[in-house]
C-alpha cells in the first residue's frame, strides 16, 4: 500500500512537471506547493508520534516536515510575487534587500 502511494505521488509530480511549461509560473508554483504539502499530510507529519515510535517513523516525520516547509515556501513565494519554482522566496528576499540598500553614485576619476 505504501509503495503504491509513493509511486502515485511520483507520477503526480512527473505529470505536473510535464504540464508546467504551458501553465503560468504562479500556477505551477501553487501546484508544486499543494503537491508537497499533500505529501507531507500523507506522511502524517502533523500527527503526534506514538509512544515508542521507531526510527523509520521518525525519519518519515522529518521528511514530511521538510516537504511541508518546501510547500509552504512555494506558496509564500507566490504570494510575495516570486515566479521561479526553483527559487520560491526570491520575491521575499528581493523586497528586503531593495529596502535595505542605498543608491551609490560613482564618479569617474
Amino acid at each position: 500500500v505504501v509503495t503504491k502511494a509513493v509511486f502515485g505521488f511520483i507520477l503526480l509530480a512527473v505529470a505536473w512537471y510535464i504540464v508546467q511549461p504551458v501553465l503560468p509560473s504562479w500556477v505551477a508554483m501553487v501546484g508544486w506547493g499543494a503537491l508537497l504539502i499533500g505529501a507531507a499530510v500523507f506522511l502524517r507529519t502533523f500527527d503526534s508520534l506514538p509512544d515508542g515510535a521507531g526510527n523509520v517513523q521518525r525519519l518519515g516525520k522529518v521528511i514530511g516536515v521538510v516537504l511541508a516547509l518546501a510547500g509552504a515556501a512555494q506558496l509564500v513565494g507566490v504570494a510575495a510575487g516570486g515566479r521561479d519554482p526553483l527559487q520560491p522566496l526570491a520575491g521575499v528576499l528581493r523586497a528586503s534587500t531593495v529596502a535595505s540598500t542605498s543608491t551609490l553614485t560613482f564618479k569617474r576619476v
